[in-house]
């Protein structure tokens, strides 16, 4: 009996070392984010938020968020997407990009947790959220291309 529950637990082990590894889902890569105009040709890593779940929960609920880092919101049609800082602890500055991946609109240093809601001033597909500050750090404005 001994015997036989070694071989099972070798099996077992064996199976688990020599299984194909899963491959990445599209969500788990983190693509970047490049502002190809400005001075130092800016780039951030992104995380994307793509579903209707990933897009309402955004930023929520962290405390830290490095420089070179934001999230990018990809919406199923181009519309005048609103925001606001529900349980968002960081301010941030909401960049609005249209289809044809320009810079739309800028809502500079958003006010952290709070309700009021936020509109650009045209539609757009994608929003990248960044630290606030750093559009105006990195100089970058509406009609700027962008590459993803």
């Amino acid at each position: 009996m001994k015997i036989l529950i070694q071989v099972i637990c070798f099996g077992l082990l064996l199976s688990v070392c020599i299984s194909k590894p899963t491959e990445k889902t599209e969500d788990e890569f983190i693509p970047s984010i490049t502002f190809p105009d400005t001075k130092n040709r800016i780039t951030f890593e992104v995380e994307i938020a793509k579903t209707a779940h990933s897009r309402e929960k955004g930023l929520m609920y962290r405390a830290f968020l490095a420089e070179k880092k934001g999230m990018l919101f990809i919406f199923d049609y181009e519309a005048i997407h609103s925001f606001w800082m529900k349980n968002t602890y960081i301010p941030l500055d909401i960049i609005f990009i249209n289809s044809k991946k320009e810079i739309v609109d800028i809502i500079e240093n958003t006010q952290p947790q709070s309700l009021h809601v936020r509109k650009p001033i045209a539609p757009s597909l994608y929003v990248l959220e960044i630290n606030g500050g750093l559009a105006k750090k990195y100089g970058l404005k509406k009609n700027m291309r962008v590459d993803f």
